[in-house]
């Protein structure tokens, strides 16, 4: 897992699902086996590791097909997960200076809460895709972004 990142965190997340699915449909299947209905419904180890077995097939599936993806090369945590943000960061022109006063009324504008607006901004400084100037002074246009 380590060498796909937190690009592929998701689909072990939805490969747990799968298996806690599998197991219940196992030990449904167990009942038409055995044709008695108990009160409690519980998993046997024959069925947990059935599902596991098939769980970890599908997880090496999983990592073949992220490993003929390409590389991505940006920062996951930088990725700009709205076109709010995406329009936040582009709203102030490449190589020109902008105070912290000018970001806060393109937030405002674009509906973004303040504290928001500092954390993206602080984000953005700290990754080099907007360089900080001087005190509440900031430039966009260092690193282009790719979405």
């Amino acid at each position: 897992m380590n060498t796909h990142g937190e690009y592929i965190i998701a689909s072990v997340r939805r490969l747990g699902l799968s298996a806690f699915r599998i197991i219940l449909i196992l030990s449904a299947l167990r009942i038409l086996e055995t044709g008695e209905i108990p009160t409690k419904l519980t998993c046997t180890n024959e069925d947990f590791s059935t599902a596991l077995t098939i769980c970890n097939t599908l997880m090496v599936h999983t990592g073949k097909i992220f490993s003929t993806l390409p590389q991505v090369e940006e920062n996951p945590s930088v990725h700009l997960s709205s076109s709010r943000q995406q329009q936040f960061l582009t709203a102030p022109p490449d190589d020109a200076t902008f105070s912290r006063q000018t970001y806060l009324q393109i937030a405002e504008t674009l509906g973004i809460p303040v504290p928001s607006a500092d954390r993206y901004i602080n984000r953005w400084v700290s990754v080099g895709m907007i360089e900080k100037v001087g005190h509440g002074e900031f430039r966009r246009g260092i690193k282009r972004v790719s979405t």
